[in-house]
């Protein structure tokens, strides 16, 4: 998506000379690093010519025996789907994605762009869509697809507005936000080709005869394919699918975890494995020069980009390259855990369920590293800076630990306390549904698709992208005991053996040091003040018990470096959001909701936030979503909370929030400006809850509260 000029005109004016000087150099480098790099892509294949010699290291072995009834019956079913190409991503319902299929639309367009094709054995069909440079040997890789019925995914499409990228088009020359209604995060969703690993652990149940479950060959076969399919339609820099490093990186992890779960070449097709390798490699190198580094506000795009460089540099075959990746690859994931993570565990971004995935790529690079820590550290092999040809990779080098692996007890120990705070966060944002509180924005983003909680009714198999309780299994598979109480007597959850495969019995040690601090004020002279002021200044909202006793045994649970609020039991749950984004820190995923509130009575939903629904697609409903009038906010009539904006990842608060107090009986929270002030208390009295909203300056926005409740609630990324 395009700037606007005045975006970077606003950005030049908070550096210096010498960073503008930096940008300007840098920019006119990445320039002319492109243009020789479309120049020799066009004339010489992007694949590489070479083959990587070695094997593919085998790190997983699971029991099958360890899988839950209830999760052997859903993945029967889904992987079905998976083997007829049916994929529910990003709110598309179950959908065949083929080449030529009709869409449904998206927000009311749609586009008739794919076109059907007649496939061969031979791939000559590739020709006229695959660029010249490349058309060869992506025919030679389709030719390996031996099933004459596979038939091949369009993975350049928008499955739901029907808009249609180009395999031709190089990759950094794709444009997207362009057309209303045009999703690009539903084609990268289909391409991280996070349903392998289902496949793979339907093929490993298959072998012990389960019930419900074809040959395990099907399985195989049908994960090969799809290998293959994408290779040969995805060219190295070209097409959709290599527009986003981190999507990247995702990809190339899902299927190096899917291929180690076959873990035996007699199910592995001839002159598969040599191209998988080579792609392995390709992905490694694509991510390292096209790093998501930046100085400032570095995301979880960068998390993932550094997760992927740890999986493909553990999986490949050992050498002085691999090795070199790693450590740097290693030291980097740690460093961005201590910058993206706060001292209370919540994870920077201001979003519950971007923790949810930066939370996910920490706790799976950590226990892959861990299950080959002793053998990396009996080696003597000194990474080979050389090799090196990102930027940021050679200004990493400059540190000269960057080529060293580290893993002593003290960073252990560390990470261990960053884990535990940051699934223990999840913990407290979870309500008595499992569903989290959604704050902040949500693209339904993860690393891994291991075992997802479902919708309602289990048979419709649609994901629950707001149940996250596969961190407490994750969690627990790489400390080998409960993190959370959520996970006590609760049957294992498939990410718990799939890390703990990867720890191989070299689990970390956990430590123990939750504390939540209060903070009291005298909230009778609040409320006095609050009901003195005018009419039309104060509103006071009461919500009745109903008889039940959910004022009991009451937790708070105080997270200020996120600047969320919560109380709760098995019947009530609260959030109180009051915060703002860090210093150097990114804003992009915060929403205008400081002083708004959730609240669940019993099995009631009261008050929800909404989530985020749609990004580029439509900005009418992005900009919707994340506004105050979406989240029961109070808010004064002629004033804004933040600067107005036209960029949809552009926040900058406007005003200052301030938790004024927090304790298991009431929270008070308020947002100032130099010409208006308001404030929100929530009481949890003998009978009712009451919210007691004042404002100084101007009077309070009117039916705030009830409009709110107007925004259709999002259960996930293109879902309302």
């Amino acid at each position: 998506m395009k700037l606007p000029a005045k975006y970077y005109f606003n950005v030049i004016l908070t550096l210096s000379f010498q960073q503008v000087l930096k940008k300007i150099i840098n920019r006119i480098v990445r320039l002319l690093k492109s243009f020789v790099q479309i120049s020799k892509d066009k004339c010489c294949q992007t694949f590489l010519t070479s083959t990587i010699n070695g094997e593919l290291k085998k790190l997983i072995k699971i029991q099958p025996e360890k899988l839950s009834k209830r999760y052997l019956m859903g993945l029967s079913v889904v992987c079905e789907r998976y083997l007829n190409h049916k994929f529910n991503l990003l709110g598309s319902g179950w959908v065949t994605i083929k080449h030529g299929m009709k869409c449904n639309g998206l927000e009311g367009n749609i586009y008739d762009n794919s076109l059907p094709v007649k496939h061969d054995a031979e791939g000559d069909w590739l020709k006229g869509r695959i660029n010249k440079s490349n058309i060869i040997e992506s025919k030679r890789i389709w030719a390996l697809i031996e099933d004459e019925k596979y038939t091949p995914i369009d993975w350049q499409l928008d499955f739901r507005s029907g808009y249609r990228w180009s395999e031709k088009k190089w990759y950094k020359n794709n444009r997207y936000g362009h057309l209303p209604g045009v999703e690009i995060k539903n084609p990268w969703e289909l391409a991280r080709m996070q349903h392998l690993p289902q496949l793979a652990i339907a093929h490993v149940v298959a072998k012990s005869n389960v019930e419900g479950f074809y040959e395990s060959r099907v399985y195989t076969d049908e994960i090969q394919n799809q290998i293959i399919d994408f290779i040969a339609q995805n060219p190295p820099r070209y097409g959709v699918n290599w527009m986003c490093p981190m999507d990247v990186a995702i990809r190339i992890s899902n299927w190096l975890v899917a291929v180690d779960l076959i873990n035996d070449k007699t199910f592995l097709k001839d002159g598969f494995i040599d191209v998988f390798k080579r792609s392995v490699f390709e992905h490694m190198m694509f991510i390292l020069e096209n790093l998501e580094w930046a100085e400032k506000g570095r995301s979880n795009h960068y998390f993932s980009d550094i997760a992927g460089l740890i999986f493909t540099s553990v999986y490949l075959p050992d050498d002085a390259e691999t090795f070199g990746v790693l450590c740097f690859a290693w030291n980097e994931i740690v460093n961005e855990a201590r910058i993206q993570f706060n001292p209370d565990g919540s994870n920077y971004e201001g979003s519950t369920n971007y923790h949810r995935l930066s939370t996910e790529i920490l706790i799976y690079s950590t226990s892959l590293v861990l299950g080959i820590e002793k053998k990396l550290l009996r080696t003597e092999k000194t990474s080979n800076a050389l090799l090196i040809k990102s930027l940021v990779w050679r200004e990493k080098y400059k540190n000269k630990k960057s080529n060293v692996f580290q893993f002593d007890s003290q960073l252990k120990n560390e990470l261990s306390r960053i884990i535990i705070q940051a699934v223990r966060f999840t913990e407290s944002v979870t309500k008595n549904n499992n569903i989290v509180a959604q704050i902040g924005d949500c693209d339904s983003g993860r690393f891994f698709k291991i075992q997802a909680g479902m919708i309602d009714d289990y048979n419709e198999f649609t994901e629950n992208d707001l149940d996250h309780r596969h961190l407490f299994f994750a969690a627990k598979g790489l400390f080998d005991t409960v993190v959370t109480k959520s996970t006590a007597d609760i049957e294992p959850w498939a990410d718990e053996i799939i890390v703990s495969a990867f720890v191989n019995g070299h689990n970390l040690g956990i430590t123990d040091d939750e504390f939540f601090a209060h903070k009291e004020i005298d909230i009778k002279q609040i409320i006095e003040k609050v009901k003195g002021l005018d009419e039309g200044y104060w509103k006071e909202t009461k919500i009745p018990f109903n008889g039940a006793a959910v004022a009991d045994d009451l937790i708070l649970c105080s997270y200020s470096d996120f600047g969320l609020y919560i109380l709760k039991n098995n019947n009530l749950f609260i959030s109180f959001r009051c915060g703002k984004p860090k210093e150097n820190g990114p804003s992009s995923h915060f929403h205008d909701d400081n002083l708004s509130i959730e609240l669940r009575l019993g099995s009631q939903n009261i008050y929800n936030d909404p989530g985020s629904y749609l990004y580029t697609s439509s900005p009418e409903k992005r900009n919707n979503y994340r506004s105050s009038q979406a989240h029961n906010a109070p808010r004064v009539i002629g004033y804004s909370a933040i600067k107005p904006t036209k960029l949809l990842f552009d926040f900058k608060l406007d005003s200052e929030p301030t938790m004024l107090a927090y304790t298991n009986k009431y929270l008070v929270g308020e947002l100032v400006k130099s010409d208006w002030r308001v404030i929100r208390v929530v009481n949890i009295n003998e009978n009712d809850i009451t919210i007691l909203d004042g404002a100084w300056g101007a009077p309070l926005v009117k039916n705030y509260i009830e409009s709110s409740l107007n925004t259709p609630f999002s259960f996930g990324y293109g879902q309302a």
